[in-house]
């Protein structure tokens, strides 16, 4: 039971690490300043602080029980375009794309924050249909009558000071704990009846999402003047040879990102300093690919998000 746990725990932290790509093009893509970029803006980048902390409550789970964290293997991490990790193939399958904000990235990201009620038909064989479906699988795991308070003690826990988003970064120590993480993750993410608002009094993933679609549907917001042009899923291709350059540096500062935290959450003192520096590095090449013209003029370049492996500076 422990060791199924493990895998589902490891399973939500490349989960939670796998919307932050997408999530992160749309916003960097939003250049302009009027009052609806900046609110939407600022709905995505909550979205993403929120994902962070999700993954970093699994693996305070996931560490508590003894397990160890990864997140600087390749053959795990997500290539897009790709399905998300462990999602059903067979029922409310879609794939995640790299993308500008626009109404097709959007309605990506509603599928992805889908709640679990709005869906209705669960538990498929090959995997999950809902996020929130997943998480009920974990839930049920961590209350298992095979494991006690224990098992839930082997400490490595990254504090709250390093919470990047409202609500609490809970650390683990026992089964009680671990359910109150888990709930955090599901208050503030998909959900389960839908509901437009967490406990924070802030509105959920989804309907967030909800709201920005909205404004791109009903011509409330004119995201196509605000909003760079680039292409879904760059073509490495079709880039020009500063382009190129530019994409060489951000996958050097993704891959440096994730071997520190993977370092860092594997530590027996977890620090997020390098971590949260290594992050800041990311917008300035992305922003700047976004602006380049793909060679064969169908949109701009833009991040790929591939990983290399490389040493990392910090010490475990």
């Amino acid at each position: 039971m422990l060791e199924i746990l493990k895998q589902h725990l490891q399973t939500a932290m490349m989960l939670e690490l796998s919307t932050l790509p997408p999530y992160l093009c749309a916003y960097w893509s939003i250049y302009g300043t009027s009052q609806n970029a900046e609110n939407v803006k600022k709905y995505i980048l909550s979205v993403v602080q929120e994902e962070m902390l999700h993954m970093a409550m699994a693996c305070n789970i996931l560490n508590a029980i003894g397990g160890n964290p990864v997140l600087n293997d390749a053959s795990k991490l997500p290539s897009f375009p790709c399905p998300l990790p462990g999602h059903s193939k067979t029922n409310n399958a879609f794939r995640v794309e790299l993308n500008k904000c626009c109404p097709q990235s959007i309605d990506t990201f509603l599928k992805i924050e889908l709640p679990g009620e709005m869906f209705g038909d669960k538990h498929h064989e090959d995997g999950w249909c809902t996020i929130g479906e997943f998480y009920d699988e974990i839930e049920t795991l961590i209350k298992s009558e095979t494991l006690d308070d224990s098992d839930f003690n082997h400490g490595r826990q990254i504090g709250n000071n390093y919470n990047p988003a409202k609500g609490i970064l809970y650390e683990v120590h026992s089964r009680d704990e671990a359910l109150k993480a888990l709930d955090e993750i599901i208050d503030q993410g998909e959900g389960h009846s839908g509901k437009m608002y967490d406990k924070d009094h802030q509105l959920t993933h989804y309907w967030k999402f909800k709201s920005v679609l909205d404004l791109m549907e009903n011509d409330l917001w004119d995201y196509k003047s605000e909003v760079y042009d680039m292409a879904s899923n760059p073509d490495e291709s079709l880039f020009s040879e500063e382009a190129k350059k530019l994409n060489e540096q951000f996958n050097a500062s993704w891959s440096l990102l994730l071997e520190e935290m993977h370092a860092a959450f594997n530590s027996l003192n977890p620090s997020m300093d390098k971590s949260i520096d290594a992050m800041f590095v990311l917008k300035k090449y992305a922003v700047d690919l976004m602006q380049i013209p793909l060679l064969n003029g169908q949109g701009n370049a833009g991040p790929t998000f591939k990983y290399f492996p490389i040493k990392s500076q910090v010490e475990i």
